[in-house]
């Protein structure tokens, strides 16, 4: 900014003097007489005499402005939260729906996680520490809001099962419009489970075969028969000290070995590691 300014005043400058020279050229034309001698300088160092005969002032140069500081952009949230509410079985339901707001890729996977008896959202967010990755862009999270901290996944659990709710129906509504989000990729739409959630995705994928093409269940068995049903990809976790719900440390078990004949899965069941 300041080579500019001293750029213009030298122009503007110059432009006066090229003026004033062909002003004083054009009245030294037009008179006879002699020319009448300098007038005494009386003004200032640095003033300067017109052809009038006054005396000015130098003209100042313009101050050269000081640029403002450029602010610091501040990063916004790394997730937007919102929450979707239905009506489904004469029921008002909720899902709240968890976007990253730098994603990696136009279309994410989403995952559809729900919580345990007696759990709630907010409980699940922070037990499940999927969090940082809808920080990192990776991928959409999506909680649907069980009926009073429940699911009815046929036999279990109160009060949605005793009161008959509808999580079925709920269900897929959540999954038909988390599949339709422009920002989601509909082939890679995860249901997950939590204990009375994992039976409800296990009811779910039986009521409604292909809703889904993987699952994720931890910590649960399904709790009631199943018919044929699609091909799905199912990642179960389960604990060898579970005294609800213990793994089978020798074989597959019956659960596992009838769900892997309703999917017309060949191979063996994979074996089972302690750990954490």
């Amino acid at each position: 900014m300041e080579g500019g300014v001293r750029t213009a005043v030298a122009v503007r400058w110059a432009a006066a003097a090229v003026i004033a020279l062909e002003a004083g050229f054009v009245i030294g034309s037009v008179t006879s007489r002699p020319p009448a001698p300098p007038p005494v300088r009386t003004a200032q160092a640095g003033a300067r005499t017109s052809r009038l005969g006054r005396t000015t002032s130098p003209a100042t140069p313009s101050p050269t402005p000081t640029p403002s500081p450029t602010p610091t952009p501040t990063a916004g949230p790394p997730t937007t939260t919102t929450t979707v509410t239905l009506q489904v079985g004469g029921l008002s339901r909720s899902y709240r729906l968890i976007r990253p707001t730098q994603p990696v890729a136009d279309r994410l996977p989403a995952l559809v996680i729900l919580h345990g008896v007696n759990a709630s959202v907010d409980y699940e967010v922070e037990r499940d520490g999927l969090l940082p990755v809808a920080d990192a862009g990776q991928a959409v999270l999506v909680y649907p809001a069980g009926y009073e901290e429940s699911w009815n996944a046929g036999v279990c659990c109160p009060p949605a099962s005793t009161d008959g709710v509808d999580d079925t129906g709920f269900l897929a509504a959540v999954l038909q419009q988390v599949a339709a989000d422009p920002g989601v990729d509909p082939a890679r739409v995860t249901l997950v489970g939590f204990s009375n959630g994992g039976r409800m995705a296990y009811q779910l994928d039986c009521a409604q075969p292909g809703i889904v093409t993987s699952m994720v269940v931890a910590l649960a068995v399904p709790v009631s028969t199943c018919g044929a049903s699609a091909p799905v990809s199912l990642l179960m976790m389960a604990n060898a000290d579970d005294p609800a719900v213990p793994a089978w440390s020798k074989s597959c078990g019956p659960p596992r070995d009838r769900r892997r004949s309703r999917r017309r899965c060949g191979a063996p069941c994979l074996a089972i590691r302690s750990g954490t």
